[in-house]
């Protein structure tokens, strides 16, 4: 079966889309299957990688800072992609048998109602942010124009997938406040994936290169995007109640738009006991990643609608339990109560958070249970094979 995916991330980018999706698109081919990948890119081109084609995609205005040009960019998404992907597939001569696309973005509504047209083929929509509403909860997008012109192009998406996956049960169960009662039969659930990296001996390597000073510490690390979505002043605060602790350090991995205002934070108040460190390649975090005593995940309090961050995964894929801060009754504190996988917090409370930490620590046999069943958990749910064979379940 040959089949297209549609995204606007791909490697060589190193955020958790393109690392989930290029895990997806080796899995669907090792099934068996031959794939052909349309992304955005800095040029035109076309790649050769690994056993499948990538087709990147330059629009106008692409990464700009203006958001105006940014939203005319992401709009005219449909216009490039259309032309590109006729014209391979014309002179590729293979029948396409399935399209898959993933959002973010929202913005593949009219290009996938044009193929599916044009190719007489079902699609399969993999959808990780459900947007705008999330970032109406947040309070982040408030002008009702702006509301009202993202959830057309959400909504327009919805019509033209045959199958949409969600990265929780929760949101089929709360589908009346984000999804029009029509589309609502399309959904299924699927879980976020990823493929554990290869086993090489772990190092802190890479730490003593930064000259961080991480012996004789317990490790808590956090390694993602730090945004509104996140809210890790939350964590921040937790540390502070934590200085006293000798033998814990906080580790902050990433980029976005609060890591800036997080550093100043920790700079500024001298919280001690955390290091601020810039997002790095995949590969140099699991060198020392299973080394790490717990990983954090933090949602913020505001969200309505779940979400299973990529994040959590490498955490449990390496082997350490989790230290969660999540919104109110968030399908992960279900989770955790059946696989005892490490504590999970929707009470939006620090000293929760503190008295888990601690637990965590202090606690010997319940650290090595919850480290036991970090890995159990994820090969439950969140390998890239479960993910890959349920989307091409829809196709056969």
């Amino acid at each position: 079966m040959h089949l297209v995916l549609i995204c606007d991330t791909f490697l060589p980018k190193q955020n958790s889309g393109a690392i989930q999706l290029n895990d997806l698109a080796n899995s669907i081919v090792s099934l068996n299957n031959s794939l052909t990948v349309f992304t955005i890119g800095e040029q035109d081109k076309i790649e050769k990688f690994n056993e499948f084609d990538i087709v990147y995609i330059k629009p106008f205005f692409h990464n700009s800072k203006n958001y105006y040009l940014r939203f005319i960019s992401e709009i005219s998404y449909s216009f490039y992609f259309k032309n590109a992907i006729l014209n391979y597939i014309k002179k590729d001569k293979r029948k396409v048998e399935g399209l898959i696309f993933y959002s973010p973005s929202i913005f593949f509504g009219h290009l996938i109602g044009a193929l599916k047209k044009n190719l007489r083929v079902k699609s399969f929509l993999i959808l990780r942010d459900i947007f705008p509403e999330w970032a109406v909860d947040l309070g982040i997008i408030k002008n009702s124009i702006s509301i009202y012109i993202f959830k057309y192009f959400s909504s327009y998406q919805y019509r033209q997938a045959d199958f949409i996956g969600v990265q929780a049960q929760s949101n089929i169960k709360n589908a009346e406040s984000w999804i029009d009662d029509q589309q609502r039969e399309k959904l299924v659930t699927l879980y976020n994936w990823l493929s554990p990296q290869k086993k090489t001996n772990p190092s802190f390597m890479y730490l003593e290169d930064l000259k961080v000073n991480y012996k004789n510490k317990k490790i808590f690390i956090y390694a993602g995007n730090v945004g509104d979505a996140q809210d890790l002043n939350l964590f921040l605060d937790v540390a502070v109640k934590l200085l006293y602790k000798k033998d814990i350090l906080f580790i902050i991995i990433g980029r976005g738009k609060n890591f800036k205002p997080i550093s100043n934070r920790v700079e500024c108040d001298t919280i001690n006991n955390v290091i601020m460190l810039d997002e790095i390649d995949n590969d140099k975090l699991f060198e020392f990643l299973p080394l790490c005593y717990a990983g954090i995940i933090s949602l913020n309090k505001n969200h309505k609608l779940d979400n299973i961050p990529g994040k959590l995964l490498s955490y449990l894929s390496a082997g350490i339990p989790i230290l969660g801060a999540v919104n109110y009754n968030n399908e992960l504190v279900d989770l955790n109560k059946e696989f005892k996988y490490g504590l999970i917090y929707d009470s939006g409370k620090v000293d929760d958070i503190v008295k888990g930490v601690i637990k965590l620590t202090d606690d010997r046999k319940f650290y090595l249970n919850t480290k036991k069943n970090s890995f159990k958990f994820f090969n439950t749910f969140f390998t890239t094979k479960k993910a890959a064979s349920k989307i091409l379940g829809f196709f056969n």
